[in-house]
């Protein structure tokens, strides 16, 4: 049975690692930051047989994922490893081409990490559910 010392250090390694995360990610937005001129309103995560969508995409910005600060390379064949920031229907979108699996060997939360940015980078002033991301694009909000 753990003592309270045990449990105690257990809290603060998940304080800590939560601490370390946000600052990880903090790093990794103001690169993303820095280096685009739009703040997408939409993000997509490309899955299979998908990844031309990025290509129809206007005014494009392509930032490497192994340029991103702390964020997971994916190591599939095929799988680009880009986040394209461009324009559809002039709609500002964030298309992420290449994402990263748990049997590659990452960890759920590196797995996730992609979502955590794309929270942080799209902008919230439109109201909007997920089910709304496809309908916005035909009305061209």
């Amino acid at each position: 049975m753990a003592n309270c010392h045990d449990c105690r250090n257990s809290y603060l390694r998940i304080y800590y690692d939560q601490y370390m995360e946000q600052q990880s990610l903090q790093e990794s937005i103001q690169l993303i930051k820095n280096r685009i001129k739009l703040t997408p309103r939409v993000a997509i995560i490309l899955g299979s047989g998908l990844g031309s969508f990025g290509d129809e995409l206007s005014d494009k910005e392509i930032i490497n994922c192994q340029d991103i600060p702390h964020y997971p390379v994916p190591r599939v064949a095929g799988h680009a490893g880009v986040w394209i920031f461009g324009k559809l229907e002039n709609i500002p979108i964030l298309a992420l081409k290449g994402r990263v699996h748990t049997y590659e060997g990452y960890s759920a939360r590196e797995v996730t990490y992609s979502c955590w940015l794309n929270w942080e980078l799209i902008d919230w002033s439109l109201p909007m559910r997920r089910a709304r991301s496809i309908e916005i694009l035909s009305q061209g909000i």
